[in-house]
């Protein structure tokens, strides 16, 4: 039986399925246990954190924060290709955006002897303190405050969200709005800090949404469109998918975009080129932020006791149909 035709029987997505196979904290108590017990049931086999690799392999771990949602899946394959130009391979652990269990998976120290390097994917400020990687590693993330302690490629968004903020200001937007859910804190306040500075924060009109992916951006536009007196304009959403949720509902409510409504996505995923409308996005620039950590990652490899690494590439707005 597939996980598939598992999470049918179980009415669940696909993805919270593989989730609790994993034991992630992400799915609540009941439903995982519903989920192994029907797994348990039909012979489906749980996952393992990694798979054992002959030590004499060159193979790189890659600590990402989750393999479900487009952003990272394409982040996957790049690296993966960009590895394999240089005779890697590359493994992935998802830690499931808990810091809790990818400080315990850090903490057992029998998996240096695996792998020759690591690339840690962080989502956020508490992520980006993580130091303590026995093995040569580069940190993947955000641009954050503070001092580094390991190699680090940072992406930045306030230049593209001042622009996304130009963008809407100049198309006669003026009450906008963010719309992200519990894992984009730095998108947030990135967007507050870019709304203020041109003196258009509301707090009114920025709301985190307990789900995630499209069903956010239902959410979203119930509560900007039904349980609020005051509607806004233009919405930043914090993914893509989330922002392709908001069209939908706003669509089927009579509400055109982005005549009435502008919208913004983040991470340019694959679908955004085909969605109807032409989203557009904050595009982070994979290829040119992997390239940089294989290079640095190699270097660190080659010579532990080199300088520390650091840079930081821009984040690009794409200006498609739903602003214009």
């Amino acid at each position: 039986m597939t996980q598939k035709e598992l999470a049918a029987i179980c009415g669940v997505s696909p993805a919270t399925v593989s989730k609790a196979l994993r034991g992630s904290r992400e799915v609540s108590g009941e439903v995982k246990a519903e989920i192994l017990r029907r797994a348990e049931e039909y012979g489906v086999v749980r996952q393992e954190a990694h798979t054992a690799i002959p030590s004499s392999s060159r193979t790189v771990l890659a600590l990402i924060p989750e393999l479900n949602s487009g952003a990272y899946v394409s982040y996957e394959h790049v690296l993966r290709e960009k590895l394999a130009e240089k005779g890697y391979s590359v493994l992935f652990y998802s830690y499931e955006f808990d810091k809790a269990d990818l400080l315990k998976f850090l903490s057992r120290k029998s998996w240096c002897r695996l792998f020759c390097g690591a690339v840690l994917f962080s989502y956020s400020a508490e992520t980006d303190r993580i130091t303590d990687v026995p093995i040569p590693c580069v940190m993947l993330g955000h641009a954050s405050r503070g001092p580094r302690r390991i190699d680090a490629v940072t992406y930045s968004y306030m230049p593209a969200l001042r622009e996304a903020v130009s963008l809407l200001v100049s198309g006669g937007r003026k009450r906008i709005g963010f719309l992200g859910d519990g894992f984009t804190s730095v998108k947030y306040r990135c967007f507050r800090r870019a709304l203020s500075e041109r003196g258009l924060y509301d707090p009114a009109f920025f709301y985190v949404s307990p789900y995630r992916s499209s069903y956010a951006g239902l959410d979203g536009f119930r509560e900007f469109f039904e349980r609020r007196s005051v509607r806004p304009d233009a919405v930043f959403c914090a993914y893509d998918y989330i922002a392709f949720g908001l069209i939908d509902a706003a669509e089927a409510a009579g509400i055109s975009v982005p005549a009435d409504l502008a919208v913004i996505g983040a991470d340019d995923v694959r679908s955004t080129k085909m969605f109807r409308l032409g989203l557009t996005t904050v595009r982070d620039e994979i290829e040119i932020l992997t390239d940089t950590v294989v290079e640095f990652l190699l270097k660190r490899i080659r010579d532990p006791a080199a300088p520390l690494q650091y840079r930081c590439i821009d984040n690009t707005l794409v200006i498609r149909t739903t602003t214009k």
